[in-house]
């Protein structure tokens, strides 16, 4: 999942994949008025399910308990509800910066990961 959305309104909401609400086509991780597909392709809802957080990550986010959902749509809300919250930060007791620094040393290897941290052009 990436979280390195432009900062319009509602960009950063995700969706269930197989794409646009109104029948269009889509996929891929661009974000926009439709919202970003949740899992990356070949991804899927029950390897969800059974993923662990990293522990030096999980540390660093004392107050905050993972995500559990029923299905895809319920996961999708979920998370939408937690982007839209301006106090997640905050009511989670997340350092951002020492959240980033631990990410970047967990994951230095995946580039997936580390690349879509990256600030992206605006041309």
């Amino acid at each position: 999942m990436s979280l390195g959305f432009t900062e319009r309104e509602g960009a950063a909401n995700f969706r269930a994949g197989g794409g646009f609400p109104s029948g269009g086509g889509g996929g891929g991780r661009g974000g926009g008025a439709a919202g970003t597909v949740l899992f990356p392709e070949g991804y899927t809802f029950d390897q969800f399910k059974t993923y662990k957080t990293n522990p030096d990550i999980a540390k660093l986010a004392p107050k905050f308990t993972p995500v559990t959902a029923e299905n895809e749509a319920d996961l999708i809300k979920k998370l939408n509800d937690m982007i839209q919250d301006k106090d997640f930060l905050a009511k989670n007791g997340i350092d951002i910066a020492k959240l980033n620094q631990a990410a970047r040393k967990v994951y230095a290897k995946d580039d997936d990961i580390i690349g879509s941290n990256r600030p992206r052009s605006k041309g």
